[in-house]
């Protein structure tokens, strides 16, 4: 984590000293969340909460010719719920309640693909295209509950609660627009589609909270530093 940060700061700095553009925003938005288990990557959700409400501040180098870099920092939550009968000598209730905190890195290296037709229209020549790779290492915080209760025996409930902290690394393509709206001021969205190269080829790819595949689009605000 500290190597990231670090890495992260290094381009910031570079950025600051001989970059054409520098500037920093932040971006919200909604993630689609999918597991192949339940069918093909990209085209079934997962079990439970599929969606997540995403936050993120970025800081972004435009160079002088078409290249352009971000390195964000980013944040989401996963909230799932889930109850079962079971018999294993008896009949059970079981409620699984299961939350994740989540914490993540978006590096990434985008080139512009904006049409030069557009700058014939007035309101579409501040408009800019930019399609590119996005890196993003994750560390997920996750705390399990386990509540049941025999049916028989209404007043008889156990539970027990556990903790656990995963890393991944997800990776895919990145398509941001960046829209002037006055020399300091623009709007900018980021449409990621990405996968989690360590799950997707698994054959059970996991649980409700274990996707390995995902759909993100953020929209909000930057400031040009220089």
């Amino acid at each position: 984590m500290k190597k990231l940060l670090l890495f992260s700061i290094a381009i910031a700095s570079f950025a600051a000293s001989d970059a054409q553009q520098l500037s920093g925003g932040f971006r919200t938005g909604v993630s689609h969340w999918m597991d192949q288990q339940k069918g093909k990557c990209f085209t079934n959700s997962v079990d439970g909460q599929s969606l997540t409400w995403d936050k993120e501040i970025f800081v972004r180098y435009q160079t002088k010719g078409k290249l352009a870099f971000e390195a964000s920092m980013g944040q989401y939550a996963f909230n799932n719920i889930r109850t079962d009968a079971n018999n294993y000598g008896g009949y059970y209730d079981v409620h699984l309640k299961e939350r994740s905190q989540n914490l993540e890195w978006n590096l990434t290296a985008s080139y512009d693909v904006t049409c030069p037709e557009m700058n014939a229209c007035p309101m579409m020549k501040h408009l800019k295209s930019y399609l590119g790779v996005v890196f993003t290492p994750t560390l997920t915080r996750y705390t399990t509950e386990l509540k049941y209760r025999e049916v028989n025996d209404v007043a008889t409930y156990t539970s027990a609660e556990s903790r656990r902290d995963d890393f991944s690394i997800w990776t895919g393509l990145s398509h941001t627009l960046v829209y002037e709206l006055c020399d300091h001021m623009y709007i900018s969205s980021a449409l990621r589609l990405q996968v989690d190269p360590n799950r997707i080829f698994e054959k059970h790819s996991g649980v409700s909270s274990y996707p390995d595949s995902r759909v993100g689009l953020q929209v909000g605000f930057g400031y040009n530093l220089r």
